[in-house]
């Protein structure tokens, strides 16, 4: 028999916890200037493995002569798996540098992006890539001076790093893209 003060009970403490993460992350966004203040990564382009030598260090130091110890200093320098959570704080577009890992979205695609600034142009636009990606993002194009979005797109930067408290999420969005034919 099913008991139905513990189905309200159970609702209850659902709800609550909605209303809990709601104003935790509404709380979060205000501390730290940016709508979005959590991310859960969700693909593998900041992945490091076995690939990294040649689609991170080797791709950076032959088009941007970086070398392997700069490289090395820039402050997240291992990548993140799908799973992992960024704390993402919002700072001015003139105090992004090279190395910083951002957070973006494209106009055509709102989904939050979790790249690597790896050129600044004179104009201060910031190029990416993903750290395990082979080459820039696809818009991204030097030589035609195109920028890869409009600098109101930029959440944010990464600031902070916490293995696989997004699981859930990444679980949860796999199923419905597994139920929705994708």
């Amino acid at each position: 028999m099913i008991d139905k003060k513990e189905i309200w009970e159970n609702i209850k403490y659902i709800a609550i916890g909605i209303i809990f993460a709601v104003a935790l992350n509404k709380g979060m966004g205000l501390i730290l200037h940016t709508d979005l203040p959590i991310v859960a990564v969700m693909s593998g382009s900041m992945v490091h493995d076995a690939t990294t030598p040649y689609r991170h260090y080797q791709f950076l130091e032959e088009n941007f002569n970086y070398s392997k110890e700069e490289i090395d200093s820039w402050q997240i320098k291992n990548g993140f798996r799908p799973g992992d959570v960024l704390i993402i704080k919002g700072i001015p577009q003139d105090e992004l540098k090279v190395g910083d890992v951002i957070v973006f979205t494209y106009e055509v695609q709102p989904v939050p992006i979790i790249h690597r600034i790896i050129y600044i142009d004179e104009k201060g636009y910031p190029f990416t890539k993903g750290d395990h990606n082979p080459v820039m993002d696809p818009d991204c194009n030097l030589n035609q001076g195109t920028v890869c979005w409009k600098r109101t797109d930029i959440k944010g930067k990464a600031v902070l790093w916490v293995p696989w408290l997004g699981l859930p999420k990444l679980i949860l969005f796999n199923i419905i893209a597994f139920l929705r034919g994708g």
